[in-house]
């Protein structure tokens, strides 16, 4: 065989633009495809991709302008978690230049409590 036909297992080093494009058309498509079907479904992406962008990016997709009217519910495993949602709300905003803690009057609750509500 020549060396031509040989395939290497090389991995190209993605540049930091690469990465957020990639996981920037990763989340779009995914909330496209949530949204086209009357906004039902579960975002199945892999630990990194940004599903908290997703539940941004989807917010601003049904109401683009915000809204402080209605409640929106953050659900987690753990309270603990909204910390993490406020950070990540922060950068969103340095990115999108919109900040959903501003614009939406986001809840948040643990799976347990949420349960309970009747």
């Amino acid at each position: 065989m020549e060396d031509s036909n040989i395939i290497e297992n090389e991995q190209k080093e993605l540049s930091l633009e690469e990465i957020i494009e990639i996981k920037n058309k990763l989340q779009d498509d995914a909330i496209d495809a949530w949204y086209n079907n009357n906004c039902v479904g579960t975002l199945n992406l892999y630990t990194g991709a940004g599903k908290t962008f997703c539940f941004f990016k989807a917010l601003y997709k049904v109401w683009p302008k915000g809204d402080k009217l209605s409640d929106v519910w953050f659900c987690s495993e753990t309270l603990a978690r909204e910390y993490d949602v406020r950070v990540e709300a922060e950068k969103f905003g340095m990115i999108y230049g919109k900040n959903p803690l501003e614009d939406f009057n986001i809840r948040f609750d643990s799976y347990q409590s949420v349960h309970k509500l009747k």
